[in-house]
């Protein structure tokens, strides 16, 4: 324990390379590269990682069975594109949700501690599960003016599809037209993987594939498509270890952000590899391997390619929780609203944009520091076992002792 305590020490003190660090975050967003609590022990590992702020929910869609799986925007209005609309039937096949912009931005900007109540748009389909075996839901959903775009996930065997169909501009429905349905070619044979991400630029939609891996494909591919749904020639797409949930619409420059999720209970499906994105990151990884971050790229005629802008990991929950994010839209340039499904419960919040600045610890330490945590953590879960088993009458402090 004294050598550890040591090892804290030298890393607490040591001085911040400016040269490895051209990409990182303001540290101002978070100091610190660790806490530990005097009384239970509360490490986090929270360094140059970026906080949420939840925007309260209410009505259906603050429920689990809302399963949100997209985000979009339809001019200054968000959309919220549940997994299953059907659940939400009245005398149409479902109901998507929407919320007016300034409403989000009054939810952000103020501490009112009210809640927003997402208005109801019906979707006007036929009963899909007819059509397509092993229908398990739509996955993603994007705008082109008042064109709307959406992708599917069936089973049994895992396949993705893409539809369209119009909104009214008075947003009293959304009319998706069975005729455009088209099927999108896997680029894996991951359980429960699909495209699961639609983005729009130079005219193109594109959509991503789930598992993007370099154990699952050493060639990743975007698949492209005219707003007529005429399928394209597949472009590349950067190798990304872990999941990739949904995707925002491009900018004029072809920029767009995407989720980069991992729940540590995937690994065996997802295999991951080497993390790049890591290297250029002043993040300390999380011991129990949970990833929550966005990652810039950018669309070019010959590929998907990512930028030099420093993913945006989240300040993570305990150590047991994950947060399932499955939508994303930008905020303007404020930042990025993002969206659960039902793990750990159905979630909005506000991701501010960071601003670039260095680290706040020397990244060469990384591994000593993850031991350092890996020791404290060991020394927590001992002493809950200890507290547990003697029914709170007397407290063991291992970590003291």
């Amino acid at each position: 324990m004294k050598n550890l305590l040591l090892v804290l020490m030298i890393f607490l003190t040591l001085p911040v390379n400016a040269q490895e660090s051209k990409f990182c975050h303001d540290p101002e967003i978070s100091p610190l590269p660790l806490f530990i609590g005097s009384g239970d022990y509360d490490v986090e590992a929270e360094s140059n990682r970026v906080s949420i702020k939840e925007i309260e929910l209410a009505g259906y869609v603050a429920e689990p069975a809302a399963e949100l799986s997209g985000l979009a925007w339809y001019d200054d209005t968000l959309f919220l594109l549940p997994q299953y609309p059907d659940r939400f039937a009245s005398t149409t096949y479902g109901a998507l949700f929407y919320i007016p912009k300034h409403e989000i931005f009054s939810a952000i900007d103020t501490d009112t501690g009210s809640s927003l109540m997402p208005e109801r748009i019906d979707l006007h389909v036929a009963d899909l599960s007819g059509i397509i075996p092993g229908f398990e839901g739509f996955e993603s959903i994007v705008f082109v003016e008042q064109a709307v775009y959406m992708t599917i996930e069936a089973s049994s065997p895992m396949r993705s599809y893409i539809i369209s169909g119009t909104i009214d501009p008075d947003l009293s429905g959304i009319f998706l037209d069975t005729s455009t349905l088209q099927a999108i070619e896997l680029g894996g044979a991951v359980p429960n993987a699909s495209d699961e991400s639609i983005s729009y630029a130079g005219g193109k939609l594109l959509t991503f594939y789930e598992a993007n891996g370099a154990n699952i494909s050493q060639n990743p591919v975007a698949h492209v498509l005219s707003e007529n749904l005429d399928p394209e020639t597949p472009i590349s797409f950067p190798n990304i270890e872990y999941r990739v949930t949904d995707a925002t619409k491009a900018d004029e420059e072809g920029y767009f952000w995407i989720i980069n999720y991992m729940y540590p209970g995937d690994e065996a499906d997802y295999r991951p590899s080497v993390d790049t994105f890591s290297e250029i990151s002043c993040v300390i990884p999380d011991p129990s391997g949970r990833v929550e971050r966005l990652i810039e790229l950018r669309y070019t005629e010959n590929g998907i390619v990512s930028t030099d802008r420093t993913p945006i990991d989240l300040v993570l929950e305990d150590y047991d929780i994950s947060r399932n994010w499955e939508g994303i839209a930008r905020l303007d340039d404020r930042g990025f609203i993002l969206a659960t499904d039902r793990f750990p419960k159905t979630m909005l919040a506000f991701v501010q944009m960071p601003v670039h600045g260095c680290c706040s610890f020397p990244k060469a330490l990384i591994p000593l520091y993850l031991k350092f945590i890996s020791r404290i953590q060991m020394i927590r879960d001992v002493n809950s076992f200890f507290n547990t088993r003697n029914n709170g009458d007397s407290k063991t402090n291992f970590y003291t002792e």
